[in-house]
């Protein structure tokens, strides 16, 4: 793997992060993209590799991360093609520095972050999936999936990418929910009080509707928001 002027950095990520989204079209006939998968836990999968693990030296104060300190991280060894994982060894690399205090990788921080990435690749941020079979996505309009609250063109604007994953966990967790926990109420209570904070911060817009039933065509979707 080619590495990028901070190592293992963003341009690395991303360029894998869209090769395996890839791959998964073409292979997997049950691949879903949802709001929330698409981009918040994406997003975070991938942004938070390099933010929370690179090491920030003086020499690097930027952050900078090798395959040694990531594999020190995950309790990997060994070499390409033959890693080996040991559970339990997880550990912070020897001579590891933390970003400096002041500099934290906030919520609006990873926002922006995933919305240029996803600017850069509008196939990060497309709804839908494939119907079964391999290489047979079908798209959901944003706009239909959202009562016209956000369409192709407002989507793009401000935090709207970010509110609408986060407005999709927030609406479209008591149907999720629903079968799967005793109590479902407290459930959507305690994730509320997680997400509301987030929606306000960001200045989302009112999600009014958020049409699951779109999804329902798609067999990776079970479960989804």
């Amino acid at each position: 793997m080619p590495l990028g002027k901070n190592g293992i950095d963003p341009s690395v990520i991303t360029q894998f992060r869209l090769d395996r989204t890839k791959h998964s079209i073409a292979t997997n006939g049950h691949y879903f993209s949802g709001p929330l998968q698409a981009l918040a836990l994406n997003p975070a999968t991938y942004q938070f590799t390099y933010r929370f693990f690179a090491n920030h030296t003086a020499e690097n104060p930027e952050g900078y991360l090798d395959a040694k300190t990531l594999m020190s991280f995950q309790g990997v060894t060994g070499e390409k093609g033959n890693y080996k994982w040991a559970r339990g060894q997880e550990k912070i690399p020897e001579n590891w520095y933390r970003r400096v205090i002041g500099d934290d990788y906030s919520i609006a921080a990873f926002a922006a972050e995933a919305v240029s990435i996803e600017l850069q690749h509008p196939e990060f941020y497309r709804f839908g999936g494939n119907t079964g079979q391999p290489n047979t996505f079908t798209g959901v309009d944003v706009d239909d999936l959202t009562g016209n609250v956000f369409n192709a063109q407002t989507l793009l604007e401000g935090n709207n990418l970010m509110c609408l994953a986060f407005q999709a966990a927030s609406v479209g967790a008591p149907d999720v929910l629903r079968g799967l926990l005793g109590n479902v109420l407290v459930a959507v209570q305690r994730l509320a009080s997680v997400l509301d904070p987030i929606i306000t911060e960001l200045g989302c817009p009112e999600l009014v509707k958020y049409d699951r039933t779109l999804f329902n065509k798609f067999p990776g979707a079970a479960g989804a928001v």
